[in-house]
């Protein structure tokens, strides 16, 4: 490892981290992030319009992709 790459700060890693946004959002975090819409809204008018992820078949969780929520915003 190079002495460039070793002299990362610990505030230069905090600044990093802070700048970090997650991928994934569950339903009720996409809402709140929406700007607290009812739960039939979302569902009915806004979920479509976004990408969302099962990581199984049997998962009966959905997750929303964070970029296209920015994307509709």
């Amino acid at each position: 490892m190079s002495q460039r790459n070793s002299s990362i700060t610990s505030q230069g890693a905090q600044e990093i981290v802070a700048n970090l946004k997650p991928a994934l959002a569950s339903i009720s975090n996409a809402r709140e992030y929406m700007g607290g819409p009812s739960r039939a809204k979302f569902y009915a008018d806004i979920l479509p319009l976004l990408e969302t992820i099962k990581f199984s078949d049997s998962d009966k969780r959905r997750w929303v992709v964070v970029a296209s929520m920015d994307r509709l915003i």
